[in-house]
């Protein structure tokens, strides 16, 4: 028996909010590629090809990107807090939204609720940042949102 795709609801729209509808109801889950240029922490070629080969899922999240330099985690990981980080993702959503026909629009928290951090391991140093600390550094978030290319996703006008 075969059954026309059109009739699973994974293939089909998903409301998210007033403004946002998802295509069908896939969603890429972030994957750490640990491939952007080791030095600058800018995206490349290899995030364009990435991302634009995923562009069929109704949702994509990226990889985790540092915010600012005390975010910074890993060797390889993006960032996206300069205007040299946002210009290198330009290239990355504009090859999703080619195959994909989205805009990007963001909505951010104004503030940061901190939870307690424990150890994992005792010889694990863990970062001393203050709920002051992680508030400014949602601020800085919030002001650097214009410079980020990767945001919610609304409809474009067709």
């Amino acid at each position: 028996m075969t059954v026309p795709l059109k009739d699973y609801t994974l293939f089909t729209p998903y409301k998210l909010s007033e403004s946002l509808e998802l295509k069908n109801r896939i969603v890429m889950s972030p994957l750490t590629r640990a491939r952007c240029d080791p030095v600058t922490h800018e995206a490349g070629p290899m995030q364009v090809e990435y991302y634009s080969q995923r562009a069929g899922a109704g949702l994509i999240i990226t990889e985790a990107v540092a915010i600012s330099v005390q975010g910074f985690g890993w060797y390889g990981a993006p960032c996206l807090y300069t205007e040299a980080h946002r210009d290198s993702w330009k290239p990355v959503v504009e090859a999703v939204h080619a195959k994909d026909n989205v805009e990007a629009d963001e909505q951010v928290p104004e503030e940061v609720s901190v939870s307690r951090l424990t150890k994992r391991r005792r010889e694990e140093e863990l970062p001393e940042e203050k709920h002051r600390d992680l508030a400014q550094i949602m601020r800085s978030y919030v002001k650097q949102r214009d410079l980020s290319a990767v945001t919610t996703l609304k409809r474009s006008p067709k």
